[in-house]
């Protein structure tokens, strides 16, 4: 890639006596771009609206496979940082512990990047074909299904290594937690909302964006339908996060402006379309009414505890 931009802008083209005269030698190394992704260029946006948008390195198609080789990488990280440090220097132990954690957050922004995603190649005036083609459905749904898989139920070798006992010593210092939770916010971001009502409507992807949300909230709170469940705190934290995305969104009207024809069309940053509002608004009554069937057949003090807690939010 790093050879294709240095030819792109200092190759010396010894014929050529003119600008116009190193145009077709110019549309050659365009035309290199519809086969080898990698050399194509891409604008910074912010938030990514694809995988070649992310920090990590595209240098494949297939971010859940890249993700779950990442994983098993991650582990043994994870495993050797004891051994490589040294049970002295506990301060650089916690920073690699970080760092890692840090890492595993981005693999999986990378992954969650491809809902609501587009594949995009920019193109000259006169090249055929569009620049944005969405991620096909079925790519988004695997997305979505190994994000509730992974990104939620993480593995005791990841939320609690054995030597995590060195440096932790309370619940306010769980950085695996803090990044789940971002994770949780990014889900329901306006703009993947914005882009998925988009693919609904344009792209024949019916309900893709219901999908989503609902796979969502049954990931998280699939323990309302399981008499006596236990649950555990992390996964509280995760419910009561959702139940807050979901008030901040219906009821505070989260960076609302006064514009009213840019929040009908929808060209405002953190207002979702009236559609996305009638799902959550859906999601959130549903929820209500799943929590209070639970609540009396739910024995166990803790989980009664925190379902009624989860009831301050409506």
């Amino acid at each position: 890639m790093d050879n294709y931009q240095i030819k792109w802008g200092y190759m010396p083209i010894p014929t050529a006596n003119s600008p116009e005269e190193e145009l077709p030698f110019l549309e050659e190394l365009i035309k290199k771009q519809d086969n080898i992704p990698w050399f194509r260029y891409t604008k910074p946006t912010n938030p990514a609206i694809g995988p070649g948008f992310t920090n990590e390195v595209s240098d494949n198609n297939n971010p859940i496979e890249s993700m779950k080789l990442g994983i098993k990488n991650l582990k043994r990280v994870l495993d050797l940082i004891p051994n490589a440090v040294g049970q002295n220097d506990i301060v650089l132990m916690e920073e690699l512990h970080y760092d890692s954690i840090k890492f595993w957050y981005n693999q999986m922004c990378h992954v969650l990047s491809m809902i609501g995603g587009y594949s995009v190649q920019y193109k000259k005036g006169d090249q055929e074909g569009p620049v944005y083609i969405p991620i096909p459905e079925l790519k988004q749904l695997e997305a979505v299904e190994f994000l509730l898989e992974n990104a939620f139920e993480p593995p005791d070798w990841l939320s609690n290594p054995e030597y995590s006992s060195r440096f932790q010593i309370s619940s306010a210092n769980d950085r695996l937690l803090y990044f789940q939770l971002k994770l949780v916010e990014e889900f329901m971001d306006s703009h993947r909302m914005k882009r998925l009502y988009f693919m609904d409507k344009n792209y024949s992807m019916v309900n893709l964006q219901t999908q989503v949300l609902m796979s969502l909230q049954n990931a998280l709170f699939w323990g309302l339908s399981t008499k006596n469940v236990k649950i555990e705190r992390r996964r509280q934290i995760l419910q009561i996060k959702f139940l807050m995305e979901l008030e901040s969104i219906l009821f505070k009207n989260r960076g609302g402006t006064h514009d009213d024809i840019n929040n009908l069309v929808g060209n405002t940053e953190f207002i979702y379309t009236s559609k996305t509002l009638r799902s959550f608004k859906e999601i959130f009554e549903k929820l209500k009414k799943y929590i209070e069937k639970a609540l009396p057949s739910t024995p166990n003090m803790t989980a009664k505890k925190h379902w009624i807690n989860c009831l301050e939010y409506y």
